[in-house]
């Protein structure tokens, strides 16, 4: 009977350390997934500041006074109407 129990003993020993090593093998995978989710919504927050960060930039070089000034450092001249030569309008006075 006691050889018995030891047996039993040594069974629910070894049962144990395998549900041990399962539960801490599932714990660090869940880990690792709350880790790398937490990584993607950090680098998704980055994109999304530097897209805002481009738009603000695009509308500071398409804003009418930075093309007018950058004109002037040119030496272009302003133009108040276009005039077209022919119905078809590839031919162009500039006034």
């Amino acid at each position: 009977m006691l050889e018995k129990v030891k047996k039993f003993k040594s069974l629910m020993l070894f049962i144990i350390v395998i549900l041990f090593m399962t539960t801490l093998g599932l714990v660090n995978a869940g880990t690792n997934q709350t880790w790398f989710k937490d990584e993607l919504i950090n680098n998704v927050e980055k994109v999304e500041h530097q897209l805002l960060l481009l738009n603000v930039q695009a509308s500071e070089l398409q804003s009418m006074e930075r093309i007018e000034t950058e004109s002037k450092k040119l030496n272009l001249v302003k133009i108040a109407k276009i005039y077209h030569l022919t119905k078809e309008k590839d031919k162009v006075v500039l006034k």
